[in-house]
């Protein structure tokens, strides 16, 4: 199985020699990482398992871990309208009181309208998520007075980012420490990165166009939608953490249905794949630079987390190869 995946990675790094691939496995307790190509496109570094990449919206399933947790607690219920816990200082429209359920934030099915990324594109080609605001959030919450799509499936960054928000007012900190304190630290994951990722292990990032694109700065608004930076040696941590038993109470909430069309099944931060009785759990990442999936397997015990170094589908594509053969 080993040599499969890697010869899988390995074709793919051929059909795109460009891009920087890091790859890391468990199966059975056992770690394996695969890493191909370069730091950038201007110098010969190696790629290797210490690699810091953008996670993306991988971010999500963090902050839904920390949801679960304060379920576990008993400070949440994620039947319970979002009225129960946003801070004091957002007012809802009359037209959103007592109808949006923490459960619908986290699978995308609020209703709630998404920041406008096109816009803030137009306004800050480089940096755009440094123009999300809490005004901009406040506007969304005052001037809403129908969800006219509740219900359904759309994806959502706003609702992260009041997630967010509902953490940083049960818990009385700021997300930053929040995650730092609950799972950075706790799993010893101490390459990833929130504000400071500078370094010498730092990739680049190039759009789908190949040209070069920075990293996302940290902005706290909606760091927890999908700012985070790691690696696949880390990531692996994270990952033996969603396969742990005795971590189950949590991960049950993770791995729940709370959304189901013809096309898609969703837990809290997760995508739910099944194929034939087998059940695999995955999330995606994009940002402007790079793209990563995150996937795991509780029942036959394996875990991936795929880095690369290009917004395009290559981490897709492997994962989807991959697939076929664990399953």
């Amino acid at each position: 199985m080993i040599t499969k995946i890697d010869s899988i990675i390995k074709v793919n790094s051929n059909l795109n020699q460009k891009i920087g691939i890091s790859v890391g496995f468990i199966k059975n307790n056992e770690e394996h990482f695969f890493n191909y190509g370069n730091l950038n496109r201007t110098d010969s570094t190696k790629i290797s398992q210490n690699s810091i990449f953008e996670i993306g919206s991988i971010t999500k399933l963090f902050t839904a871990h920390l949801i679960a947790r304060q379920v576990e607690l008993g400070k949440i219920d994620l039947d319970n309208t979002i009225d129960d816990y946003l801070p004091p200082f957002f007012e809802l429209n009359t037209g959103l009181q007592n109808k949006i359920k923490v459960s619908d934030l986290a699978s995308h099915q609020s209703g709630l309208p998404d920041f406008n990324f096109q816009e803030l594109m137009e306004v800050n080609p480089k940096q755009p998520l440094n123009e999300v605001t809490k005004e901009m959030v406040d506007s969304v919450l005052m001037n809403t007075s129908n969800l006219k799509s509740y219900g359904s499936y759309q994806y959502s960054n706003i609702s992260y980012v009041l997630l967010g928000y509902i953490l940083e007012n049960i818990v009385q900190d700021n997300y930053e420490n929040i995650i730092k304190n609950n799972i950075l630290i706790p799993l010893n994951m101490s390459k990833t990165k929130t504000l400071d990722y500078a370094g010498n292990e730092v990739t680049m990032g190039y759009n789908a166009q190949g040209e070069l694109q920075d990293f996302f700065n940290w902005n706290s608004v909606i760091a927890p939608a999908g700012l985070l930076k790691s690696n696949a040696t880390d990531m692996l941590k994270f990952i033996r953490l969603l396969l742990k038993p005795n971590n189950q109470a949590i991960n049950n909430q993770l791995e729940s249905t709370y959304f189901k069309n013809t096309f898609i099944e969703l837990g809290l931060g997760l995508n739910i794949l099944r194929e034939n009785d087998t059940v695999v759990f995955a999330k995606t990442g994009d940002t402007l630079g790079q793209s990563c999936v995150l996937a795991y397997n509780p029942e036959k015990e394996w875990g991936i987390i795929i880095l690369t170094n290009q917004a395009n589908r290559t981490a897709n594509e492997i994962f989807n190869q991959i697939f076929d053969i664990l399953n």
